[in-house]
């Protein structure tokens, strides 16, 4: 699914990169996408979808557009992500906050104030939050506990992922490349990290974004030029 500056939100087949069916982004009052840059997330089992826009409002969507109910935040999100069971959406703006998909309320993660949220992703079984900073900055935090479990700087210019199987973590960076890094090895990585990637994937362009396929052989990505 994505997200375009013209107002339309599009349904994709991977096999073949045809387009399946698309259907209005959600009305603005006094804002517009074109220009701008809005977020978007889908649900594990593709029936809802969560849009932050530049009004600043976060909003859940039905797989037909329809409009659920919208977040009690008054700061446009940069990151999303719905929890594997679909019920909780993670969020990351100047905070880590997790939002209950059925009425919008907030639970509890992080509530220290942190730099803007550039990305952010979830671990397969629900219980890592990875995120990066507007200062290149990787934090693993525990959902549960808020604890901090990683944190260090991390080459990242737009993009984080969890491998299915939640064995790599991926990270875009400032260049061409695509660096898979080993979640064991960062748990228990001791301070300064000098850390190397298992494995670096060069693409064509720089990564504006990327995801993994379910099965996690492949990556499809989004790159400048």
């Amino acid at each position: 699914v994505s997200l375009g500056d013209d107002g339309t939100i599009r349904f994709w087949n991977t096999d073949n990169g045809k387009e399946i069916a698309k259907l209005p982004a959600p009305t603005m009052k006094d804002h517009g996408l074109k220009g701008n840059t809005a977020f978007i997330a889908v649900s594990p089992d593709g029936n809802n979808l969560a849009v932050s826009l530049p009004d600043n409002s976060t909003r859940l969507l039905d797989a037909a557009g329809r409009e659920l109910r919208r977040l009690p935040s008054s700061e446009q999100m940069h990151a999303l992500v719905f929890s594997p069971n679909g019920k909780a959406l993670i969020t990351g703006g100047s905070l880590i906050d997790s939002w209950n998909v059925g009425n919008a309320e907030p639970i509890a993660i992080l509530s220290q104030p942190r730099n803007p949220i550039r990305a952010l992703s979830l671990s397969p079984d629900g219980k890592i939050a990875a995120c990066t900073d507007n200062h290149d900055r990787l934090r693993l935090v525990k959902i549960a506990t808020g604890k901090t479990l990683f944190y260090g700087e991390f080459p990242c210019r737009n993009g984080i992922a969890f491998s299915p199987q939640g064995q790599f973590l991926a990270v875009a960076r400032a260049d061409n490349t695509i660096a898979l890094w080993d979640v064991a090895a960062l748990l228990v990585t001791e301070k300064p990290f000098r850390a190397e990637p298992a494995a670096l994937l060069r693409c064509q362009g720089k990564i504006d974004a990327f995801a993994f396929s379910p099965d996690g052989k492949r990556l499809a990505t989004v790159e400048d030029g």
